[in-house]
This record gives structure tokens, sequence and C-alpha cells, in this order.
């Protein structure tokens, strides 16, 4: 219980200072925090993203594997087959805030899940944040107000 008073209080003082310093940073760190309850693939994505290497990030496919949007791509994909899967946020918005587009392949005992990650740096493409009673909508060039790496993200979903 003392160890996570501690962590709230470190996250809401490295809030306020990024408030301080910057407004954008701000609301991107808010994202990725807030991210860790509504959608933790799509915060670990954006963290890895702002703060990380460029090295391939592997995603716990525990959430993944039972997305209705994944489980409608799976069916019918032959061993060595990739389909690139775009779809409507609604169709399930915590993936969306991880993946999408994607592509899957189907290996023989998986299906490897996976998506070249790079934010688009200009003011067009947008993701729409569902906070149940309203949308927000976050243009992906937010983002590069920190030095970000691209990078591919993977899910690996066994078969049974």
């Amino acid at each position: 219980m003392k160890r996570a008073k501690i962590i709230v209080g470190i996250t809401i003082a490295i809030i306020i200072v990024a408030i301080v310093l910057s407004p954008k940073k701000a609301f991107v760190i808010s994202m990725i925090i807030g991210g860790r309850i509504v959608s933790p693939e799509g915060s670990k994505i954006l963290f890895h993203y702002c703060f990380g290497n460029g090295d391939t990030l592997n995603i716990n496919p525990k959430y993944i594997s039972k997305s209705p949007v994944v489980l409608r791509s799976m069916k019918g994909l032959r061993i060595g087959e990739v389909k690139k899967v775009i779809f409507k946020q609604s169709e399930d918005w915590r993936l969306s805030y991880a993946l999408n587009p994607f592509n899957i392949r189907r290996e023989k005992d998986a299906f490897l899940i996976y998506q070249y990650i790079i934010f688009s740096k200009s003011d067009k493409i947008y993701t729409d944040l569902n906070l149940g009673f309203t949308k927000i909508r976050v243009y992906d060039n937010i983002v590069h107000v920190f030095d970000c790496k691209p990078f591919v993200a993977v899910c690996k979903v066994k078969t049974k």
C-alpha cells in the first residue's frame, strides 16, 4: 500500500512537471499512464515508440488472442498465408489503440500478429479515444514531441 502511494505521488509529480515544461508532452504521458488501464497493449506500444530504442516489442497475447477482430481474421488462414487486417475502432477499441492495421500470418502452431509502428507526422491521421461519455480525437503527430523510434510490435498467439 505504501509503495502504491509513492508510485502515485511520483506519477503526479512527473505529470505536473511535464505540464509546466510542455502540455503536449504531458498529454502523451497521460495517454501512456491512462492507457495502462484501458489498453495495456496500446500503452506499452506508445511508451516504446516515445522512449524505446527501436527494438522489436513482444506483446502479451492474453487479450489479443480473445479479440473479436483477431479471431475473425484467423478464420480460413492457411499455414504461411499473410493477411492485412484493417478495422473500425468501434469493432475493438482496446485493440485499435495498439494495432490498427496489423498483419496476421498463420504458422504451424501459432498465429503471428505484427505491425510496423510509425506514427504519422502530418495532421491528417488520428485516433479517437473513447472515454465512454465522449470521444477525443488525437492526431498521431502529437507523439513527435519526443524523439520517437519506429519498431515492429509482435504478438504470437499459439493454436490449441
